[in-house]
């Protein structure tokens, strides 16, 4: 069904399941508001640095899932980066509990495509809750 003015935007829950649990941690950043992402974007890719062929879309992925938690969650947001089999696993968490959804109806250049687009980039994704933070997590594999 195409989106049409007056329609309220159905919401359509990210799978809940935990991260992948073999995994080496490699670093972490604590981002306070969307001026540090930026930061977070060089430091990724300095981190990455050695594995230039998966470093755009560990990037790209980090940077919408943060930007996720800064306008929807509770900050501060801590993104942690590990290495599991064969890629990386995102993990992002924030203060707040709800629960992470899709936008299904949404017209263009309104946004909410950051976690379809996650959704592409990504092997898997999912989300948990541990200690009252949400974690939204992404494992993308070379």
């Amino acid at each position: 069904m195409p989106w049409r003015a007056g329609t309220t935007a159905a919401l359509q829950p990210l799978p809940q399941a935990a991260a992948p649990r073999s995994r080496e941690p490699v670093t972490a950043w604590t981002l306070r508001s969307t001026a540090d992402l930026r930061l977070l974007r060089r430091a990724l890719h300095d981190a990455l640095h050695t594995s230039r062929h998966v470093t755009g879309p560990v990037v790209l992925a980090a940077s919408e899932l943060a930007t996720n938690a800064l306008r929807h969650g509770v900050p501060p947001v801590v993104v942690a980066l590990a290495r599991v089999e064969g890629g990386y696993l995102l993990d992002v968490a924030d203060g707040s509990m709800d629960v992470p959804t899709y936008s299904t109806y949404r017209p263009a250049g309104e946004g909410g495509f950051g976690l379809y687009l996650v959704g592409r980039l990504a092997d898997e994704v999912g989300w948990y809750a541990a200690d009252g933070r949400k974690h939204v997590w992404a494992v993308l594999r070379h």
